[in-house]
C-alpha cells in the first residue's frame, strides 16, 4: 500500500501544480479548507459552497472527499456560482465522481451537478445547465423541461462502485464527454451557459432542479472544477495518475475486507460439495484451487475416499482481486470417507426431519426420497385417505372431529442395511369456507366510487363484482367527510363482522383527513358505524393531516379488538407512522389515544398484520422512497417490537399501494396481492412461508377495477346471503370439491343436492324455472361429484 500511497501523493501534487498555474480554473473544491459546513473555493474567487441534509467531507489517502450520505444530502455551491456560470461560453466542468453501489441510479433525478435559476423548474419555467448521471447526460435549457436541449448522452446509467474522472467541456458549439480522460461523446451545442441570460440562482452537486426527482445517494466527490474554457485531452490526463490511486486504493480496501469476511464452516470434517462464490456483494472477484483436484475440484466438488480408505487432507486457496489489486487465501481441508451402509442409513434417518410443529391445510409436504449418504427414502401413510404416501394432504377432518393426527413413517434403505423413522403430521380441520368477499373501493370521484363495494370468489383468484358494480354501503351514509377509502374486513371472533375504513374525501386533497370509521354487522349487509374524528378526540393529534387505512387485529391475550393505522401531522419534519388503539366493548369508538406501533424512520402506510406460527409479520408501504412498494417488519408480540426485514417483497417495478395479505381457504398459500396503481391493475403473488413470493402470472381475473380493499374466507351460507341480496354474481359457493374417477365407478351416490347456478340450494319439491342447475353428489367414498343439468321445463 505505500507505494501506491505514494503515487496518489504525488499524483495530487502534479494537479495542483497544474491548478495553480492555470488561471482559467475559476473555481476548485478539494474538499480539505472546511470551516464549520462551508466548504472554501481554493481559487480564492470567493465561490464557497455549503453542506445540506447531513452531507459531510472526509479524507481518503491524503485527498480530500465530499459524501453526500444517505438522506438527500448535496452541497450548496451559493448563488453567488451563479455569475461565474452565466459568464461562461466556453467551459470545462470536471470532478472525481464513485457511486455507491448499493444505491439505485435509474428514473427521474440523480443530478452529479446542476446550475439553475429556479429551485423547482417547470415545463415552461426555469434556465439551467445540468449533468445527471442516469442517462451521462448533459442538457442545457432557456425554459424549462419542456424546452431542454440534450447536448450529449450516453443513454444509460454511468458505472457504479468504482471512481471515475467526469469532463463535460465545450468549446464553440462542441460539447464532449470525458470518462476517465477518454472523449466517449462529442456532439453539437446549440447553446452556451451564457445563454441563461441571467445568474443561476440555485447550484448544486447530488440535487435535481425539479420538484419529486432523486437525490443522488451515497454519491462520494473529489476535487471538483469548472475552468472558463476547454481543457485539452493532454490536459485531462493529468488527471488519470490520481484516479488509478484512487481506483487501486479503494480495491485494496474491498479486496482485504472481503479476504476478512471469506470463511466457511466444517473444512475439518467436509463431506459434501461446496458452494465456491465468483464474486462477493463488493464486486470483488474470486477464483479457486484445490491442491487435489480428485477430491476437491475447483469448482468445488467433493469425491470423498472409500469407506475403508483413511480421511484425506488438501488445500483449497482463493485469490480474490478487484481491479489491479490482488490477494489469496488458504483454507485447510479435510474430507472424510463414505460411511458403510448402517451407518449411512442411521445418518440419513437422523438429519431426516419433517416440520411436526405445524397443522397443515390441504397441499403438499415435500418428503424427501434419498438422504445425503445414500439411502434411499420409502413412505407409508397410515391414512392415504387423508395424507397419501406421496405426502399429499388430500382431505380435512370436519369441523367437529378437530385436528387429526397422521403417523407417517419413513424407511431409509442402503445395500443391505435398513431402517425406520416416524412422523406424527397434524391436519387442521376443514374452515368449511367455500368462497372469498372482496372489499374495496373503486377510484378518486368523489360520490361515486369512494364507497364500499362487495365482489365473490369461488378460488381467491377470479372474481365476479356483486350489485351490479354499484356500492353496497353508500359513504355519506356513514362518514363525515362524505368519502371513505381501503376498507378492511375481519371475521370476529365472536361471529360478528368488523369494517374499518379511511374516512376521506379525496377531492379536498391528501392532506384533508383525521379520522376512521368503525363498523360492525351480524351478517355482512346490515352495519352499525361510527365516524372517530382523531384530532377532535385527542390533543395529542390535534395537527394531524391525515390517518390512512385503518385495520382490526383481535388481541387472544387482550381479549379486544386493535385497530392500526398509519398517521401524520402538519409539523416540519413529520412522516408517516404506524400507530395503534383498542376498540372498545361495542366498536363504537377507541379506548385511549392512539399509540406508536412501528416507526420506520421514514413515511410508512398500509400496514397488514397476519400471525403465522408464532411471528406477527407487518406488511407495510414505504411511501417516501423512490421505488415506492412492500416490505414487512416482525415481532413475536402484537403491540410492538417489530424489525424490519428490508427486502421489498411485491414482484413489479411499478409504484404499488393498498396491499392484502389473505390465507387461501384449507390451504397453506398466501395471497399477497397490491394495487398497481399507475397501471389500473391488481397483481397477486403467492408464498407458502411469508418469506418468498412469487408473481401470479395468469389465471387472475375481475369484471371490476378495484382500488385499495382485502379480502376473507365465506363459508357457502354466508356467499349465497350476499348473492341473494345483491344478485346473483355467477359464482357457485360450493364446498371444494376434489377430482375423482367418473361417476359409474363410484357406485350409486348416498345423497343428492340441487343448487342454482349461484350456489342457492333448491328442493325438487320446489317450483323450478326452467334453466340449468348443479347437482351435487356424495358417495361412500368420500367422493362429491357435480354435475351441470337441464331442466327443460318448469314443474
Amino acid at each position: 500500500m505505500k507505494r501506491h500511497a505514494l503515487l496518489l501523493t504525488a499524483a495530487l501534487s502534479t494537479a495542483a501544480l497544474f491548478a495553480s498555474v492555470n488561471d482559467s480554473l475559476q473555481l476548485h473544491y478539494t474538499f480539505q479548507s472546511v470551516t464549520g459546513s462551508t466548504i472554501t473555493d481554493v481559487t480564492g474567487n470567493g465561490y464557497n459552497g455549503s453542506l445540506k441534509n447531513g452531507a459531510t467531507i472526509g479524507t481518503f489517502q491524503s485527498q480530500g472527499m465530499l459524501h453526500l450520505g444517505t438522506a438527500n444530502g448535496y452541497l450548496d455551491l451559493g448563488a453567488s456560482t451563479g455569475e461565474l456560470i452565466n459568464s461562461l461560453n466556453d467551459f470545462t466542468i470536471a470532478t472525481y465522481l464513485y457511486l455507491d453501489p448499493a444505491q439505485t441510479i435509474s428514473g427521474n433525478g440523480y443530478f452529479a451537478w446542476a446550475f439553475s435559476t429556479r429551485e423547482a423548474c417547470t415545463q415552461t419555467s426555469g434556465r439551467y445547465i445540468a449533468y445527471r448521471v442516469n442517462q451521462q447526460r448533459y442538457a442545457q435549457s432557456t425554459g424549462g423541461w419542456g424546452n431542454e436541449v440534450v447536448a450529449v448522452s450516453l443513454n444509460k446509467t454511468a458505472e457504479q462502485g468504482r471512481w471515475h474522472h467526469v469532463v463535460v467541456s465545450q468549446t464553440g458549439s462542441t460539447v464532449t464527454l470525458f470518462i476517465d480522460g477518454v472523449a466517449v461523446k462529442t456532439a453539437n451545442a446549440s447553446r452556451k451557459p451564457s445563454d441563461i441570460g441571467s445568474a443561476t440562482t440555485y447550484n448544486w452537486l447530488g440535487r435535481a432542479p425539479f420538484n419529486g426527482d432523486a437525490y443522488l445517494k451515497g454519491a462520494t466527490y473529489s476535487d471538483f472544477r469548472i475552468y472558463n474554457r476547454a481543457l485539452s485531452t493532454e490536459e485531462l490526463s493529468t488527471f488519470t495518475p490520481t484516479l488509478n490511486a484512487l481506483n487501486y486504493a479503494y480495491d485494496s480496501l474491498a479486496v482485504e475486507a472481503a479476504k476478512t469476511t471469506l470463511s466457511f464452516i466444517g473444512l475439518d470434517s467436509l463431506r459434501y460439495n461446496l458452494f465456491l462464490p465468483a464474486t462477493t456483494g463488493d464486486n470483488v472477484a474470486l477464483t479457486w484451487s484445490s491442491s487435489n483436484q480428485a477430491v476437491l475440484s475447483n469448482s468445488g466438488v467433493v469425491t470423498r475416499p472409500a469407506a475403508d480408505q483413511p480421511a484425506v487432507s488438501l488445500t483449497l486457496t482463493a485469490t480474490l482481486s478487484s481491479g489491479q489489486y490482488q490477494t489469496t487465501k488458504s483454507f485447510a481441508v479435510t474430507v472424510l470417507p463414505a460411511l458403510d451402509d448402517a451407518a449411512a442409513v442411521a445418518e440419513d434417518l437422523t438429519n431426516l426431519s419433517l416440520n411436526t410443529s405445524r397443522r397443515y391445510y390441504l397441499g403438499h409436504i415435500e418428503l424427501p426420497s434419498q438422504g445425503f449418504e445414500g439411502s434411499q427414502f420409502s413412505w407409508v401413510s397410515e391414512a392415504p385417505t387423508y395424507l397419501t404416501q406421496s405426502g399429499e394432504i388430500i382431505k380435512l377432518p370436519g369441523q367437529s372431529e378437530g385436528v387429526k393426527t397422521v403417523k407417517l413413517t419413513a424407511t431409509a434403505t442402503k445395500g443391505s442395511a435398513s431402517a425406520t423413522k416416524e412422523f406424527l403430521i397434524q391436519i387442521n380441520p376443514d374452515e368449511g369456507y367455500s368462497a372469498y368477499l372482496f372489499v374495496y373501493f373503486t377510484g378518486n370521484a368523489a360520490y361515486t366510487q369512494e364507497n364500499i363495494f362487495y365482489a365473490l370468489s369461488e378460488d381467491g383468484y377470479n372474481y365476479k363484482t356483486l350489485n351490479g358494480g354499484n356500492y353496497v354501503v353508500k359513504a355519506d351514509t356513514i362518514s363525515d367527510m362524505n368519502g371513505v377509502r381501503d376498507p378492511h374486513i375481519l371475521r370476529g371472533h365472536d361471529g360478528n363482522y368488523y369494517m374499518v375504513v379511511t374516512d376521506m374525501r379525496s377531492s379536498l386533497g391528501w392532506t384533508s383527513n383525521h379520522g376512521i370509521v368503525l363498523m360492525k354487522s351480524p351478517d355482512l349487509i346490515h352495519w352499525q358505524h361510527s365516524a372517530i374524528d382523531i384530532k377532535a378526540l385527542y390533543p395529542a393529534f390535534s395537527t394531524i393531516n391525515r390517518a390512512w387505512a385503518p385495520q382490526t387485529y383481535y388481541d387472544e391475550q387482550a381479549g379486544k379488538y386493535m385497530v392500526y393505522f398509519s398517521m401524520k401531522t402538519s409539523e416540519s419534519g413529520s412522516y408517516d407512522r404506524i400507530y395503534y388503539a383498542y376498540a372498545n366493548a361495542d366498536f363504537t369508538g377507541l379506548e385511549a389515544a392512539p399509540q406508536i406501533l412501528f416507526d420506520n424512520g421514514a413515511s410508512t402506510i398500509d400496514g397488514d398484520i397476519v400471525y403465522r406460527d408464532g411471528t406477527y409479520h407487518l406488511f407495510f408501504k414505504t411511501e417516501d422512497a423512490a421505488d415506492k412498494g412492500y416490505k414487512k417488519a416482525v415481532s413475536n408480540r402484537l403491540t410492538g417490537g417489530y424489525t424490519l426485514v428490508d427486502r421489498y417483497l411485491d414482484q413489479t417495478n411499478d409504484a404499488v399501494e393498498g396491499a392484502c395479505v389473505f390465507k387461501l381457504n384449507n390451504q397453506d398459500t398466501y395471497i399477497l396481492m397490491y394495487d398497481v396503481y399507475t397501471s389500473g391493475r391488481y397483481e397477486f403473488t403467492e408464498s407458502s412461508d411469508l418469506e418468498t413470493f412469487t408473481l401470479v402470472s395468469s389465471g387472475v381475473s375481475m369484471d371490476f377495477t378495484p382500488r385499495h380493499g382485502t379480502v376473507i374466507g365465506l363459508t357457502p351460507a354466508e356467499a349465497r346471503r350476499l348473492a341473494d341480496q345483491w344478485g346473483d354474481s355467477g359464482l357457485v359457493s360450493l364446498p371444494r370439491q376434489l377430482l375423482k374417477p367418473a361417476t359409474e365407478a363410484l357406485g350409486n351416490p348416498l345423497s343428492c343436492t340441487l343448487y342454482t347456478l349461484s350456489g342457492r340450494q333448491r328442493s325438487i319439491n320446489d317450483h323450478l324455472p326452467a334453466g340449468l342447475y348443479l347437482l351435487r353428489k356424495l358417495y361412500a367414498s368420500g367422493a362429491v361429484v357435480t354435475e351441470k343439468i337441464a331442466v327443460s321445463e318448469a314443474y
